[in-house]
């Protein structure tokens, strides 16, 4: 077989089949994406996220969501009120012990806005809804047991 070449993009993230994803949300690209993945955040899973938002001019937009997880665990929760013409991102940070941390952010209907397991979620963007909205933030833990934190911000 041929060689691909080198010169192609990275793959785009694709839904599973049938999931069509949030018609009350869009990712939308942000030049400013790159901050928390060059700033990262060192100490407690809440100093982390602290050091995060201010190292990149991000505010809180909401309580942030923290807890202790495990892999054993069911995903933990918390709502989110969203406002019409906004956009959002995630910061989050976790003990070491605690990996494979997936956060998701889903609308009112339950559909998915944005997944991701990186620093900030949506990881090359953020999420802007078309409509006030009573969200959900969840986060899922594959292995381990720890702290963790997720905070909602915004420029």
């Amino acid at each position: 077989p041929t060689p691909l070449p080198s010169g192609l993009p990275p793959a785009l993230p694709v839904p599973p089949m049938g999931v069509r994803g949030s018609t009350r949300a869009r990712v939308l690209p942000d030049p400013d994406a790159a901050c928390p993945e060059t700033h990262a955040g060192r100490g407690a899973p809440a100093a982390a996220v602290k050091q995060l938002a201010d190292a990149c001019g991000l505010r809180p937009a909401a309580p942030a969501l923290s807890g202790t997880l495990g892999d054993a665990d069911p995903a933990k929760s918390g709502p989110l009120r969203v406002k019409k013409g906004q956009c959002y991102r995630l910061l989050v940070a976790h003990e070491p012990a605690l990996q494979d941390v997936v956060v998701v952010l889903r609308d009112s209907l339950g559909a998915v806005a944005a997944v991701g397991p990186e620093v900030a979620v949506p990881a090359s963007g953020k999420v802007c809804f078309e409509a006030d909205d009573d969200a959900t933030v969840m986060v899922s833990a594959g292995t381990g047991r720890g702290a963790f934190v997720v905070q909602v911000v915004e420029r």
